[in-house]
């Protein structure tokens, strides 16, 4: 017997490992100036900004979390759309999806 589900993409995490960074250089600044999110996003919350971890999270549902071994990029997946977009990318057979685009 198969069961056949479906699977519904709601939020997207990518984690990126990295051997000793600095977690204090994530801040809306830096991420504006280097065009990593758009100039016109705003913060849903004060950003975190310590040694050990640092957290920026916008309006638009991005949160960013910084550690000295790991940066992750975290979002919801809200249209269809998108969704397969997403799909689309992770399968290999889609264009990149660029933060600016949500």
């Amino acid at each position: 017997m198969s069961i056949n589900k479906k699977v519904i993409l709601t939020e997207l995490g990518i984690v990126i490992v990295a051997q000793n960074h600095n977690p204090t250089i994530l801040n809306p600044d830096f991420l504006k100036r280097n065009k990593i999110v758009p100039e016109n996003w705003e913060l849903a919350c004060p950003p975190i900004c310590l040694p050990p971890v640092a957290r920026v999270s916008f309006t638009k549902g991005v949160n960013i979390f910084s550690q000295p071994e790991r940066i992750i990029f975290d979002a919801p997946v809200k249209s269809q759309a998108a969704r397969w977009r997403v799909g689309a990318v992770l399968s290999g057979v889609g264009p990149p999806v660029h933060l600016a685009d949500r």
